[in-house]
């Protein structure tokens, strides 16, 4: 299989820092929950993301691929909270991630554990890349720094 540009370029760049260092980055968490508006968040990540919401440095080539699923239900400005944070927390890793947010409609009890399985299955046939790892995270939890 020949090389696309972007692949080139891509595999031509030194690899990225290892990502377990702390995070420089000072959030200031809301002692509460703000009511943000998922499609406002949404729009201001537009462009900044590749397709399907994948972030991957142009820096450097990112040694570490993951997968962020998150099920969700009727909590938008949960959601739109952690996208405000996580996005910027996460890119300062200099890893390659994409935020799956598993949506589950309807009124049947919410199944967490069917929605994260479903996730793992269906992201590995969507991913533009295979991940190192599967992040199973709620929408409603924000790291603390």
């Amino acid at each position: 299989r020949s090389m696309g540009t972007n692949e080139k370029i891509f595999s031509e760049l030194e690899f990225c820092p290892a990502p377990v260092v702390s995070s420089n980055l000072k959030i200031n968490l809301p002692t509460r929950w703000q009511n943000l508006s998922l499609t406002e968040e949404d729009s201001k990540w537009e462009g900044k993301l590749m397709p399907g919401g994948t972030y991957k440095p142009l820096t450097c080539q990112p040694s570490t691929k993951v997968a962020i699923l998150i099920p969700y239900r009727d909590r938008e400005s949960h959601l739109a909270t952690f996208i405000k944070i996580m996005h910027p927390l996460l890119q300062e890793q200099n890893i390659e991630y994409t935020i799956l947010v598993i949506n589950q409609t309807g009124q049947a009890p919410f199944m967490r554990g069917l929605l994260f399985n479903a996730g793992v299955l269906e992201s590995l046939s969507v991913l533009p890349y295979t991940p190192d790892c599967f992040i199973l995270h709620d929408v409603d939890h924000i790291p603390e720094m």
